[in-house]
């Protein structure tokens, strides 16, 4: 079932202890290729796997059972011992988000707005929330925004709301996971030209593929 992919993966991973992120494997591979390859090198069920953003080689995985740092180092020991179409996975616990990830900043949305937003109850966080200075970034003249808040509570409310906006227009919010992110960001950036269709996909955040349930 196709979902809204990162932030479905926050409100599955409740206790941030079931996600794993997984890194540098083969372009062609798809969510399938993915769980087949951990649920090999892990021996553990895997209940769902999402790619972001295609051919940059990171995804996200859900497990059943929590995922511990040594049992993490246990499976990159197999995973460089068992190399893929050239490519050596690593592997590394998805965590908590940091903050909240905007793929498209209307025009006319200062970062100062965002912040004011983000910092008052309209946003569905809580009022007085401290938000970090927002973070801006052009991707073939599109530009993003990173919001980094501390307060996990705040963080939560925020993404628990259904609709955002500003200035009449709608603002899609999902959260912001460093690891995920970062990684296809600079992947995209550094392709230049190449990368404005990849960068489109990677704004509606929606290729999520749920193996073993559906997520309510």
């Amino acid at each position: 079932m196709a979902v809204n992919s990162l932030l479905s993966v926050f409100n599955k991973d409740e206790d941030f202890c079931y996600g794993l992120v997984f890194k540098h494997f083969p372009a062609e591979w798809h969510e399938t290729d993915v769980q087949n390859y951990l649920e090999v090198i892990t021996r553990a069920d895997v209940n769902a796997v999402c790619i972001p953003a295609a051919r940059c080689d990171v995804a996200v995985a859900i497990f059943d059972d929590i995922v511990y740092d040594t049992r993490i180092q246990k499976w990159q020991e197999k995973a460089f011992s068992r190399p893929v179409g050239g490519c050596y996975p690593t592997l590394e616990l998805l965590g908590s988000p940091t903050g909240v990830f905007i793929p498209q900043v209307p025009a006319g949305v200062s970062d100062e707005l965002l912040q004011l937003y983000f910092e008052s109850g309209k946003s569905g966080g809580i009022e007085g929330t401290v938000v970090e200075p927002v973070e801006l970034g052009t991707i073939e003249e599109k530009k993003y925004a990173v919001i980094t808040i501390e307060n996990g509570q705040a963080l939560g409310s925020i993404l628990s709301k259904q609709n955002h906006g500003l200035k009449g227009i709608d603002l899609e919010v999902g959260p912001f996971y460093p690891s995920v992110h970062r990684h296809i960001l600079e992947t995209l950036k550094s392709r230049g030209t190449e990368c404005d269709d990849n960068f489109i996909e990677f704004l509606k955040i929606d290729r999520c593929c749920y193996m073993n349930e559906v997520l309510k």
